[in-house]
């Protein structure tokens, strides 16, 4: 199977009111962050506005759409969003609706909106990260900046799916080359947890955020470290590239490595594209007409999906996208 293609083809801000204004960038990565920190230790235990969690049904992003007319040039045979597409990738359970209008398939996500814990460690890096002044203030407004992407999903011979789909976007390296980073902040960082736990999921988050560098953030717990370095609690004390290409690798090596979280069961990038790629066509199968509303629901105790028709639990949804598509 080919890999995953995918190109960004625009950005748009959403502000807390959900206004959008299609063409604004996400900020821009201050590399002074990958300096050492010697003494200043960044305090990350500090309040942070809505991260772009507390959205439902997509709506920035159809708003996005109905502004730029963008589904006219992209053709797409899905729209969803970069959280969704990141899942497929997996075996994580959870439900999906997918309704058929005008010629594409959209799908959400049951469920979507989350409320954001009382310590946001990543709101605060990335706020450390793409600050252009040591004593500049967190925003207040919860602007949520984001890029519009299209995915070419390879499905056998020289076929694809195009899904056009937006995400959030952490920073970028300037204004013409429009690099985009990742970032992330771990307690600890790059250590034994990261490597067996999250580096699939972190992998093919920047993958579908055409991000091909990662800054990933060590910090403190609660309390402050018992080692000679002696960190304050939630305090930030390291910062570091990592290359997504390498991701793969390096963690095929560390899941052999005995450690406190023992042997970490193996991921490789073909069977991730082989998810995503079965769930398209288990849709494509099944959302045919016009209308049609369906959920796909996998559990723990059934990893296969289920599917069925469901018009009462996608109506909301669908009434959503009829009144972007139909301005």
């Amino acid at each position: 199977m080919d890999c995953i293609r995918v190109t960004t083809i625009g950005y748009y801000h959403r502000d807390g009111d959900m206004r959008v204004t299609p063409g604004l960038l996400p900020k821009i990565l201050n590399r002074e962050c990958l300096k050492p920190l010697r003494e200043d230790f960044f305090n990350l235990n500090i309040e942070v506005p809505d991260s772009g969690q507390g959205e439902n049904n997509m709506v920035s992003f159809l708003d996005y759409i109905s502004q730029t007319k963008c589904l006219e040039d992209a053709q797409p045979d899905f729209v969803t969003n970069k959280q969704i597409l990141t899942a497929l990738t997996g075996n994580k359970p959870f439900t999906i609706h997918a309704i058929h209008l005008k010629g594409t398939i959209f799908s959400f996500k049951s469920g979507e909106v989350r409320y954001q814990d009382t310590k946001n460690f990543g709101g605060a890096f990335e706020h450390f990260c793409t600050r252009t002044r040591n004593d500049e203030q967190l925003e207040t407004d919860d602007t949520v900046r984001k890029a519009v992407f299209k995915a070419e999903i390879p499905r056998g011979n020289t076929q694809f799916y195009r899904v056009l789909y937006s995400g959030q976007i952490d920073a970028i390296d300037n204004e013409v080359d429009r690099k985009h980073y990742e970032l992330k902040i771990m307690s600890q960082g790059l250590n034994e947890y990261f490597w067996k736990e999250k580096s699939c999921k972190f992998y093919w988050q920047s993958v579908f955020g055409n991000a091909p560098v990662l800054i990933i953030g060590s910090r403190s717990g609660q309390y402050s470290t018992q080692t000679t370095n002696n960190y304050p609690p939630y305090s930030l004390y390291k910062v570091e590239e990592l290359k997504r290409d390498r991701i793969p690798s390096m963690a095929a090596r560390c899941r052999k490595i005995p450690g406190r979280f023992g042997p970490a069961p193996p991921w490789k990038i073909s069977e991730g594209e082989d998810n995503a790629l079965y769930f398209l066509d288990l849709v494509k199968d099944n959302v045919i007409n016009d209308g049609d509303c369906f959920s796909f629901t996998r559990t723990d105790e059934n990893p296969d999906w289920d599917v069925k028709r469901d018009e009462e639990s996608a109506a909301q949804f669908r009434d959503v996208v009829l009144q972007y598509l139909d301005r």
